[in-house]
């Protein structure tokens, strides 16, 4: 067993830290909710509500195969050698939230944009 120490091993501590950094966000998650949710645009609300429920998706499928890896699986190695739904499910889940999260950014930066002092400025200050 002493072989697949390593990738169990970090395989489970990236899960503990993914864990730790999904408690953050529902903290984050409820102060938004509670302070700046009325202030924002639907578009924003939407954007926030599709990041946190493909952040659970990701890491429900996270934990689950950590799960198989460690608990159902356990010394089989040639179960180690496939891909599973993990690598899939974590590759769709980070595209989504980096296409929502980057076209939130270029709507951003396109109205900065409008205003070319203040990007001129930010520039400067680069």
């Amino acid at each position: 067993m002493g072989a697949i120490d390593k990738s169990t091993g970090s395989l489970l501590l990236g899960s503990w830290v993914n864990g730790m950094f999904f408690v953050f966000n529902m903290v984050q998650l409820s102060r938004y909710f509670q302070e700046y949710n009325s202030r924002d645009p639907p578009a924003i609300r939407w954007a926030v509500a599709v990041c946190f429920a493909t952040n659970i998706a990701a890491t429900v499928g996270l934990w689950a195969g950590v799960y198989l890896e460690t608990i159902t699986h356990w010394g089989d190695e040639s179960y180690l050698e496939r891909q599973d739904f993990i690598t899939p499910l974590y590759c769709i889940t980070t595209g989504i939230i980096s296409l929502v999260v980057q076209t939130f950014l270029i709507s951003r930066a396109s109205k900065l944009y409008v205003s070319a002092p203040v990007l001129f400025r930010l520039w400067l200050h680069a």
